[in-house]
């Protein structure tokens, strides 16, 4: 159960990060043309292919170094969660087993 809320707040904040670096380029980019004359239009216009290319690219790899980093950390939970029910296991074994010495001493 940890583990899969672990895993959908992971899952949130990579959206939301997406969508912050998303804007964040496009302001860039609206500042960028504001800011610069003619030329400096044309010359965005030319670039502007490999550009978005190159964003891209970037965003890609952010985005699987996000999820490389969302996996470990599930990975992780799972791992945890795995450890604790194998603790809860042995102490009901424990308890069973010191409940069945327990009815055999009373037991005439």
């Amino acid at each position: 159960m940890k583990s899969k809320i672990g895993a959908v707040v992971a899952l949130l904040m990579l959206a939301s990060n997406n969508e912050v670096n998303a804007h964040r380029l496009s302001a860039q980019h609206r500042q960028m043309a504001e800011s610069s004359g003619i030329f400096g239009k044309m010359i965005e216009q030319a670039t502007a292919s490999e550009r978005l290319e190159k964003e891209k690219h970037e965003a890609t790899l952010r985005k699987q170094q996000q999820l490389a980093e969302a996996e470990k950390e599930h990975e992780r939970l799972v791992a945890e969660e795995e450890a604790e029910e194998a603790a809860a296991r042995k102490k009901q074994e424990e308890e069973a087993e010191a409940a069945a010495l327990e009815a055999a001493k009373n037991s005439p």
